[in-house]
C-alpha cells in the first residue's frame, strides 16, 4: 500500500508497537493502523528512538473512531472548533504552520513537578510529592477533578527548548458517562494544566496528544479540569465547553472561626458500633441521600442537641478535607450546629498536625447559585473559609452553545442573609 501526499503532524510522539501486535505493524518504516475503513489509512513514521517522528492521513479519506485525526471533520468528537478546518477540511495554513512547529513529549514527573513550582499553582503545598498525596486522597470525593483515577502520562508541548504547555492525563471512572450519552468505564481527564503562553496551538496540540494516547488504551472520551481563569477562555477557544463547576474552600486551622458555635451542642466521635442509621437520617434531611463513611480513612463527628443526633461531618485524615459537607437535620438549620461541627473539625485537623483544613462544593447549576449552593457555600465563608479554587470541568460537544456562568465574586451572602 502506497502513501500519498498528506498532511504531516510532527512530533507525535505516541510509541510505537512491535511487529504482529495487536495494535498493528510496522510496513517498512510506517507503522499501518488498524482499524480503518477500507479505502482509508493513516501511517505513523518511526523516529529514531522509537517514537512517532510523523504520520501521512489519505486526503480522500479520514480514520474512525480508533486512531483520531486531529484533521477530522469537525463532526468528529474531537476537542477542535470549525475554526480549526477550512472548507476542504484541512488544516488551514497558518494552523498547519504553527502546530508543525510544536513538540509533544512525555514528561517525567520530577520534570512535571518541577513546572508545577514554577508555575505557583502548589500554592500552600511544600512539595509536589505533598501536593500528589493530597489529590490522591481527595479521589474519595469521585467528582469530576478528583475521583480514584490513575496517571497514565505527563505530557508536554514545547517549541524549541521551551514547554509552552504541560498537563497531567489521568484514566479515571466513567460517572458521567449517562449524562455524557457515551459508553465505557473510563474517561480520559487532562488535570493540572500548566500554560505559558497565551496562544491556543499549545493547548490543541496538547488535546490532540491526549486524545490520541486514550485511543490507544481504548478509551474514547475525554475531559479537562482547570482552575485557573486564564485556561478557561482558552479551552472554549479550542471548541470544549464547560460541564462542571466546584469549589474548594479553605480554613487554616491555627485561627479562630469568624462565628461562635453553639455551646449547647455537644461532639462525639461517631464508630461502627453505633450503625450507620444516625448518619443516614441526618444526610437525607440534610440534602436527601446517604453516603456512607469510610472508616478507614475519615474521621466521623456528631453533633448532640438534648440528646438527638442533628448533625455530622466526615473529616479525611489524609487531606484534612470535610468529605462530602457539613451535614445537619434540616429543622435544626440556622442555629449555629454547622458551626460546631466546622470548629470540632479545625481542632482535630489541628491536633493532627496539619495546617490547613478545606471543603469542596459541586455546584448544582451552571449559569446560576441555586439556593441550596448559595446557602452551603455562604455558610463555609461566614464560618471564615476563604475561596482556594474554582474548578471547571470542561469536555467537547457536538452541539457546542455558550453559557454565561456567574463569576463567583455575584455571591452576595449579605444580601442574602438580609433576605431572611
Amino acid at each position: 500500500m502506497g502513501i500519498t501526499d498528506g498532511t504531516q503532524i510532527h512530533g507525535l510522539g505516541i510509541p510505537r508497537h512491535g511487529a504482529g501486535s495487536e495494535r498493528g505493524h510496522f510496513q517498512g518504516p510506517f507503522h499501518a493502523v488498524p482499524g480503518l475503513a477500507e479505502g482509508k489509512a493513516a501511517f505513523f513514521r518511526q523516529g529514531s528512538k522509537g517514537q512517532v517522528a510523523s504520520a501521512h492521513f489519505r486526503p480522500t479519506g479520514y480514520p474512525e473512531a480508533t486512531v483520531p485525526s486531529p484533521f477530522a471533520p469537525p463532526s468528529a468528537a474531537l476537542p477542535f472548533p470549525p475554526e480549526f478546518f477550512d472548507n476542504n477540511n484541512g488544516p488551514t495554513g497558518h494552523e498547519e504552520a504553527v502546530m508543525s512547529r510544536l513538540r509533544v513529549r512525555t514528561l517525567k514527573p520530577d520534570e512535571f513537578g518541577k513546572l508545577a513550582v514554577e508555575a505557583g499553582f502548589l500554592g500552600e503545598w511544600p512539595s509536589f510529592a505533598a501536593y500528589e498525596r493530597w489529590k490522591r486522597g481527595l479521589g474519595i470525593l469521585r467528582i469530576h477533578w478528583a475521583s480514584p483515577g490513575k496517571t497514565v502520562y505527563f505530557l508536554g508541548v514545547a517549541k524549541g527548548r521551551d514547554i509552552l504547555a504541560a498537563a497531567r492525563l489521568s484514566a479515571v471512572p466513567f460517572y458521567e458517562r449517562r449524562h455524557w450519552g457515551k459508553e465505557g468505564d473510563r474517561r480520559g481527564e487532562v488535570q493540572d494544566l500548566i500554560l505559558r503562553t497565551r496562544d491556543s496551538a499549545p493547548l490543541a496540540k496538547l488535546l490532540e496528544e491526549a486524545s490520541i494516547r486514550l485511543r490507544a488504551l481504548g478509551i474514547e472520551a475525554l475531559g479537562v479540569s482547570a482552575w485557573d481563569s486564564t485556561h478557561w477562555e482558552l479551552l472554549e477557544n479550542v471548541g470544549l465547553r464547560p460541564y462542571a463547576r466546584s469549589v474548594l474552600l479553605v480554613w487554616d486551622t491555627a485561627s479562630s472561626l469568624a462565628k461562635s458555635p453553639n455551646e449547647k451542642v455537644r461532639i462525639e466521635p461517631w464508630d461502627l458500633t453505633m450503625g450507620t442509621g444516625i448518619l443516614r437520617r441526618i444526610q437525607r434531611s440534610s440534602w436527601g441521600f446517604f453516603i456512607p463513611p469510610e472508616s478507614s480513612v475519615q474521621e466521623v463527628l456528631v453533633a448532640w442537641l438534648a440528646g438527638e443526633p442533628v448533625g455530622s461531618v466526615y473529616v479525611n485524615r489524609i487531606t484534612g478535607n470535610l468529605d462530602f459537607g457539613v451535614h445537619v437535620v434540616r429543622e435544626h438549620w440556622r442555629r449555629r450546629i454547622g458551626t460546631a461541627l466546622v470548629e470540632a473539625a479545625r481542632r482535630l485537623c489541628l491536633a493532627q498536625g496539619k495546617s490547613r483544613m478545606s471543603v469542596v462544593r459541586v455546584l448544582r447549576a451552571l449559569g446560576s447559585f441555586n439556593p441550596h449552593d448559595r446557602r452551603a457555600l455562604c455558610f463555609y465563608q461566614a464560618t471564615g473559609a476563604r475561596l482556594k479554587w474554582e474548578v471547571r470541568g470542561f469536555r467537547y460537544k457536538k452541539r457546542a452553545t455558550s453559557i454565561s456562568l456567574p463569576p463567583l465574586s455575584s455571591l452576595d451572602c449579605d444580601a442574602a442573609q438580609r433576605k431572611k
